[in-house]
């Protein structure tokens, strides 16, 4: 079950930054980074990164050139847990290279679970597996299941030849977080006038990966009564589905305050979408508030 945490009963305030231009505010970071811890545990090899320099050549420094190692999960915040691993495919098979990279390889690889400060407090898993053919379609891959207890993990692999020599060592951080939904909708200023541009965007103090779309709604207080009012004069949307992962924020709605607008209160309300089950979705609204004050900007 996640907590939607802004929604029910426990409003998450908006942010409003100091009087920031939209194009500062929409370029801003996320409210939160969830992998900037891994940073500060101890340095360990990593896998080498795509070389840009030589297209279709693979990262590796052993084996057949056109051989490439890549993570088959997005990121290494895992959202109340997951699988994590590699996988080794041939980039060459993209400029339709007739040979196949065949090899001999035994890799293992381990998850490990670690201290605050990356010591090792007892190893969670082991597999391992043998890798002959590598073609575009037979991409073979390692992987292990992260368990959903949060903290720090480290997920090593191992890459040996037919006769036992290492070949090949190397080491990743990994950080499991409780899943949790805490948006807000933040805002570029909290006064305007007539002129000027207001931007919004959705943030995530939380962790669950969120949707949301173009569309937005405004209104404005009157009578003691919050009532739509149409600044936006649009009557189309484009019609496009957004994502918002772990602290972070999504792209901006940006408004034109209209010369001859009222002064008074305002707000602008932003309907996302979670999936609180697996294929149950459930959709919710965040507002940011706003006061149009007298006059041109």
């Amino acid at each position: 079950m996640v907590a939607i945490v802004g929604l029910l009963g426990h409003p998450v305030a908006p942010a409003v930054r100091a009087n920031d231009t939209p194009g500062e505010f929409c370029s801003a970071p996320g409210p939160r980074d969830y992998e900037s811890p891994l940073a500060e545990l101890p340095s360990v090899t990593s896998v080498p990164p795509r070389s840009k320099d030589h297209p279709g050549l693979g990262n590796l420094p052993f084996g057949p050139r056109r051989v490439e190692m890549y993570e088959t999960s997005v990121g290494h915040v895992l959202v109340g847990g997951g699988r994590f691993g590699y996988a080794f495919w041939d980039v060459g098979f993209l400029g339709h290279h007739p040979e196949t990279p065949t090899v001999d390889w035994g890799v293992t690889a381990r998850l490990l679970a670690l201290d605050r400060d990356g010591g090792v407090v007892e190893e969670v898993d082991h597999t391992r597996t043998h890798i002959g053919r590598i073609d575009g379609a037979r991409q073979p891959s390692i992987d292990l299941p992260v368990p959903s207890r949060p903290g720090f993990y480290r997920f090593d692999i191992q890459v040996r030849d037919g006769g036992g020599g290492e070949l090949g060592s190397y080491s990743q951080y990994l950080r499991v977080v409780p899943r949790s939904v805490r948006v807000r909708l933040g805002i570029n200023r909290g006064t305007v006038r007539p002129g000027a541009v207001v931007a919004v965007r959705p943030e995530e103090l939380g962790t669950e990966w969120l949707t949301y779309g173009e569309s937005f709604v405004v209104q404005r207080r009157t009578g003691g009564d919050w009532q739509r009012y149409d600044l936006t004069r649009q009557e189309l949307w484009e019609l496009w589905l957004g994502g918002l992962g772990p602290g972070a924020a999504g792209g901006c709605n940006r408004l034109l305050i209209p010369s001859g607008t009222p002064p008074g209160r305002y707000r602008i309300l932003k309907t996302l979408g979670v999936e609180i089950a697996p294929r149950v979705g459930r959709s919710f609204t965040v507002t940011a508030p706003f006061r149009v004050l007298p006059g041109p900007r």
